[in-house]
């Protein structure tokens, strides 16, 4: 089979098992169809759509979408020359998905007629992630003055707990995709976090781990003081990251089960303290070690 061809066909498969897990979520959560808002939720059907300046096939590209992501768009379609249908991105959208500074944003509705299938499929009332409506709500708040200097911290409330849906969850020093990484939690992990989100610059919404999950997920760099995991890495290809909140005792899987709880660590962090100070204590000449028989212990 031509390559091309064996492309084309995997990408009408991944299209078509998408379809089918949308209309089960839209069944499930009976999700309205012609919601009655100036704003709008599209979802991505296609691997990646453009975003283009302007409603027209040779306008430039400002940023792009992949298949999964919500779309907050303004209400009502537009019709270019050619017959095509596009949707008007909404301000948040805006700063979330273009690359480029833009105050318009278009994206194609169906591209059939090129041989591209429908690429963004709604309207709907709310998205499909949670943390998109939350951070749309955020962005009205703060009024349409485009991007954040910094991260922004919201909702200061008791901790919660949060389970790792994707394969490995990875945590960083601070709320960015390219800030270092100091930790990672696995699938069926839950992880205790504060009670906030915190939003980047391009509102994407993470969470801060609680400084006792820093010493059981972040052990190769002890020095952290705080930490970051993302919980929606559609934008990225990697789709769900974070589910919650959730209860604690979720079920952990077999390779996590041995892993120490969270406060297992602090009191073994505070036994070896109090061990060393004693053996600094001890007479010259002394043989034994408390702490060489406590780290056996644990082990």
């Amino acid at each position: 089979m031509d390559p091309l061809e064996a492309s084309l066909d995997l990408d009408v498969a991944l299209e078509s098992d998408f379809r089918t897990k949308l209309a089960c979520e839209q069944e499930n959560e009976n999700i309205e169809q012609e919601p009655s808002a100036d704003e709008r939720w599209f979802v991505v059907l296609k691997g990646m759509v453009l975003i283009k300046k302007a409603p027209e096939k040779m306008s430039e590209d400002v940023g792009c979408a992949v298949q999964g992501e919500d779309l907050q768009v303004k209400k009502g379609t537009i019709v270019d020359e050619a017959g095509f249908m596009w949707v008007e991105l909404t301000p948040f959208q805006l700063v979330v998905s273009c690359e480029k500074v833009s105050d318009r944003g278009f994206v194609l509705v169906d591209g059939t007629r090129m041989g591209l299938g429908l690429l963004i499929c709604g309207p709907y009332e709310k998205p499909r992630n949670p943390s998109a409506a939350v951070a749309a709500a955020v962005f009205a708040a703060k009024g349409d003055s485009g991007w954040l200097e910094d991260e922004t911290e919201v909702d200061e409330q008791e901790d919660e707990w949060f389970e790792v849906v994707h394969s490995v969850a990875v945590i960083r020093e601070r709320p960015r995709k390219d800030a270092k990484e100091i930790g990672r939690a696995h699938q069926g992990q839950t992880i205790q976090v504060k009670g906030k989100r915190v939003f980047d610059a391009r509102f994407r919404v993470w969470v801060e781990l609680t400084p006792l999950q820093l010493l059981t997920s972040c052990e190769e760099d002890p020095s952290a003081e705080r930490g970051f995991a993302l919980i929606d890495g559609t934008h990225l290809g990697l789709g769900q990251m974070l589910r919650g909140p959730c209860s604690p005792h979720a079920t952990q899987p077999a390779a996590q089960k041995s892993t120490p709880s969270v406060l297992t660590n602090v009191r073994y962090r505070d036994l070896f303290s109090s061990l060393r100070s004693r053996e600094n204590r001890r007479p010259e000449g002394y043989g034994g070690s408390s702490v060489e028989s406590a780290e056996s212990a644990q082990g």
